[in-house]
């Protein structure tokens, strides 16, 4: 048949890294809400999220999930996954803990840029 084909491979998004203080400040937020035995801060590595690696890359941060239901109903659902049906539960504790994290890091009140 003789085809030739040209191929470029290019490495896309960059691995999400998070950076330990805010990882940290996160856990402690996180922490506070809900109680250090219902927080998972030792999660196994998932691809996701390429729009917060770049983002992450770029400036410091850390991508965390804010999973509903508990026990064997545990669920995550990506935000672009067509099987997602947002709790709508889920907005006062996502409030509660995304508050004292944006004061947080406004007032400088943490190492996140060392």
């Amino acid at each position: 048949m003789g085809g030739r084909a040209e191929v470029e491979d290019r490495l896309g998004t960059p691995a999400t890294l998070n950076h330990l203080n805010l990882v940290r400040l996160a856990l402690s937020a996180a922490a506070a809400l809900v109680g250090d035995d219902t927080r998972h801060g030792n999660a196994s590595p998932v691809t996701v999220a390429e729009n917060s690696a770049l983002m992450i890359k770029a400036t410091p941060g850390a991508f965390m999930f804010l999973v509903g239901g508990s026990g064997p109903r545990l669920h995550v659902a990506l935000p672009v996954a067509p099987e997602l049906n947002f709790n709508d539960a889920a907005i006062p504790p996502g409030v509660a803990y995304g508050v004292p994290v944006v004061k947080a890091v406004a007032s400088h009140r943490h190492r996140a840029y060392e």
